[in-house]
């Protein structure tokens, strides 16, 4: 096989085709870098002794992770200031959805699992506005090292079964 050197920053070769960029071409980093490099998202804020269980439960290969902004997270803090470890790790387990990658074309009217057993329903593909539950997909298919990001506008309400 025949391989393809590029010398241009901003150009990628994809099957077959040669794609111009925006931007140039960055690899992807872990959940907590990608979201400190972006500087708008709420894990990038979260408290010290909360940084190294975040890293652990979304470190898994295969990790489709949510977040809110920041000052959707800022407000559940502010609204638990004594949260635990526990409550902390419950949260978070039902932003994330391991060992599965789900990219913005996969919202297609389905329904799977988090790791906290709550159900997260994707809709909206193709509609212009993609949801999980209740919340609206407002950056999708941000590529980490072991998954995806997808930032939502609010938190999700997770059902009562």
């Amino acid at each position: 096989m025949k391989m393809l050197l590029i010398r241009h920053q901003n150009l990628r070769f994809h099957k077959g085709i040669l794609h111009k960029l925006g931007s140039p071409l960055s690899t992807p980093e872990p959940f907590f870098n990608t979201a400190a490099r972006l500087k708008n998202l709420a894990i990038s804020r979260l408290p010290a002794p909360f940084v190294g269980l975040f890293e652990a439960l979304t470190g898994a290969p295969g990790t489709t992770l949510f977040s809110v902004r920041n000052e959707d997270l800022e407000a559940l803090m502010a609204a638990n200031p004594n949260g635990t470890v526990a409550q902390f790790l419950d949260t978070l387990s039902g932003y994330t959805v391991t060992p599965a990658v789900f990219f913005e074309n996969t919202f297609t009217s389905q329904t799977v699992q988090a790791l906290s057993g709550a159900p997260l329903k994707y809709s909206g593909f193709g509609t212009g506005t993609m949801m999980v539950n209740d919340a609206v997909v407002v950056r999708s298919d941000i590529f980490t090292t072991n998954g995806v990001l997808h930032i939502l506008d609010r938190p999700i309400e997770f059902s009562r079964n």
